[in-house]
Formats: C-alpha cells, sequence, structure tokens
C-alpha cells in the first residue's frame, strides 16, 4: 500500500469510504473499473457511480476538513463516436448512454465504458 493512499473492498457498500476520508484534507477519486470485459453495463456504470457518489458523501458526513476533491474524468464523457468538433466543459457524450439504454449487453465494450464516465460526472 501506498502511504495516503487507501483502499476499500466494493465501492458499492454504504458508508465504504466514511472512515478512509477522515481526517484528510484532499481526496483523488479513481473510482471507475477500466476494462473491455464487462457484459453488463452496471458493471462498469455501477460502481464507477456508487463509488464517485460514496466518496462525496463520505466527505461531506466525515470530513469537514476537505479542501480539494479530484475526480479523475476521461475524454470519453465529452468524445463520441464520428464527431469532429470542438470539445470544451459544455459538451456531453450522449450518444454511449443512449446506446447503452437502447442495447443493455449488447452496447459495445467502447460505450459501455464511456456511458459509465459520462455518468459519473453527470452524479458527481
Amino acid at each position: 500500500m501506498v502511504e495516503g493512499v487507501e483502499k476499500v473492498d466494493s465501492t458499492s457498500n454504504d458508508g465504504a469510504f466514511d472512515q478512509v476520508v477522515v481526517g484528510v484534507d484532499a481526496v483523488q477519486c479513481m473510482a471507475s473499473p477500466f476494462h473491455f470485459k464487462a457484459d453488463d453495463p452496471q458493471e462498469f456504470t455501477g460502481p464507477a457511480v456508487s463509488g464517485t457518489v460514496g466518496v462525496l458523501e463520505g466527505i461531506k458526513k466525515n470530513a469537514p476538513g476537505v479542501k480539494r476533491v479530484v475526480i479523475a474524468s476521461s475524454v470519453a464523457s465529452i468524445i463520441y463516436d464520428k464527431s469532429s468538433e470542438i470539445f470544451n466543459k459544455t459538451g456531453w457524450n450522449a450518444t454511449s448512454p443512449n446506446e447503452v439504454k437502447q442495447k443493455g449487453k449488447g452496447t459495445s465494450a467502447v460505450h459501455k465504458y464511456r456511458a459509465s464516465k459520462v455518468l459519473v460526472e453527470r452524479a458527481a
């Protein structure tokens, strides 16, 4: 274990981050699975969203001294197939979440991952 780094067993457990944030003044959250082996889109979106929201809730309840929170993101939250525009903070990838909603398990692994990144940012 790296000094100053905490790991939780499951990001989907209620209160999973409550104790690991006590006494810290900064948090970097990287609560997103990154692989292309998931059959069900929930294998990406579930842990990604619950982990990020869980960290933020844990901070709100137990870490009033936190001065900075960094949520690791990805260009996946704004980029989509066949796009050629200039991307900025006002744009969102609507294609991937829609694809997941329509196709479910039949969605490509890339869209499953990209959808999880969009949903994490929107939840945060």
